[in-house]
């Protein structure tokens, strides 16, 4: 999904047996992108889901755009620690962009920023509302 409002691309949720196939790379309003997934994937969907990650930085068009990636349902039981979903996905590889990686609930509306690409958080606070992600991926926009 592209929201031509906040500029951003918005990567679909990992869905089992479902490719990742991301919808007009080429527009040019596209500021960041956000890329979810599920906390409760296994080590091997995890795989799948860092393929699919490294595909959408590929496009040429993604090319040093910042990223968020939201690590969903985490206030489940089954939730994998956010930071092995971190090392699952080799965030320390991408070197390229800056990039947050945030434990999130959807249905609880709270995130948690967990690791950067500066190694930090930009804050280690646990949020009420969506909105964080948005807001660092604004902040980064106009940094």
């Amino acid at each position: 999904m592209i929201s031509t409002d906040s500029s951003l691309f918005v990567a679909p949720p990992h869905l089992p047996g479902v490719r990742c196939r991301p919808l007009c790379l080429a527009r040019p309003w596209v500021g960041g992108i956000i890329f979810m997934l599920d906390s409760t994937s296994s080590k091997k969907q995890l795989n799948r889901v860092r393929a699919q990650l490294l595909q959408v930085l590929k496009e040429p068009v993604m090319r040093s755009l910042p990223i968020v990636v939201l690590a969903n349902k985490n206030d489940l039981e089954n939730a994998m620690c956010p930071h092995k979903i971190c090392n699952a996905l080799r965030m320390n590889r991408i070197t390229d962009r800056p990039w947050t990686l945030f434990s999130a609930s959807m249905h609880k509306a709270t995130v948690t920023a967990i690791a950067s690409s500066t190694n930090t958080p930009t804050r280690t606070n646990k949020f009420t509302g969506v909105q964080e992600p948005f807001a660092w991926l604004s902040s980064i926009g106009t940094s």
